[in-house]
């Protein structure tokens, strides 16, 4: 995928909103119909996507995405929480004046939520690779980009059990003719602890990251 192509650049026509739908776990474990107990939507009357959602120790949900009405830029990250019924508790939007996205969002129990994605609002140069970290009240404690003077993104992210994060996508910033591989390692005030870039002469790229059994699966494509 080329720059041109990102999903995030051109506004769509259509009005999109967040939504949930609440299934019920009883017909999904026994039935292959599945029943559902309740929908919900949340947003204004622009676009609104939701790209990751995460569960909270009250058994609440926290989306978040992208919104096109709120905010001062041309995208900006849309956060909202619900209780475990799918009723806003809340809802808030973070970045700058330009494009700014989430594309996972990973919650650190009852400390916080880090928002991973991208952002031309801020940073080295083009794209960087973002990651916000928010209290429990979606109230911004910090906000980081990574990457280098061309353009980074970050796709999916990864909570460890000692509080460090793993954001990982794709990079034009040092790399080959095109997109590279690319992984942050992060301390729980986004320090760079350290990161991995992988790639050839074409597009490569981490789509997302999980720890199993010690060791860190990176996945997506090599070319």
């Amino acid at each position: 995928m080329n720059k041109t192509q990102n999903r995030s650049l051109t506004a769509n026509r259509i009005a999109y909103a967040f939504f949930v739908a609440f299934l019920s776990f009883s017909s999904f474990a026994y039935s292959s119909i599945l029943d559902t107990c309740l929908l919900r939507s949340y947003g204004g009357p622009g676009n609104e996507f939701a790209y990751s959602m995460a569960a909270m120790s009250d058994s609440g949900i926290v989306l978040a995405g992208i919104t096109n009405y709120y905010g001062s830029g041309g995208n900006s990250v849309y956060m909202v929480r619900t209780d475990k019924n799918g009723i806003r508790r809340w809802s808030k939007v973070l970045g700058g004046s330009a494009i700014d996205q989430c594309n996972s969002v990973q919650v650190t129990g009852d400390t916080g939520v880090f928002l991973i994605g991208y952002t031309n609002s801020f940073g080295q140069g083009g794209y960087d690779g973002m990651i916000i970290k928010t209290d429990t009240g979606g109230s911004e404690l910090w906000e980081k980009s990574y990457g280098g003077s061309d353009w980074d993104f970050f796709d999916g992210g990864y909570l460890l059990p000692d509080g460090s994060i793993i954001a990982c996508g794709r990079t034009y910033s040092n790399g080959a003719a095109q997109c590279d591989a690319y992984a942050v390692c992060v301390d729980t005030d986004g320090n760079e602890l350290w990161h991995i870039q992988l790639g050839s002469q074409y597009d490569d790229a981490f789509n997302d990251v999980v720890l199993q059994g010690g060791y860190l699966f990176l996945w997506g494509q090599l070319t």
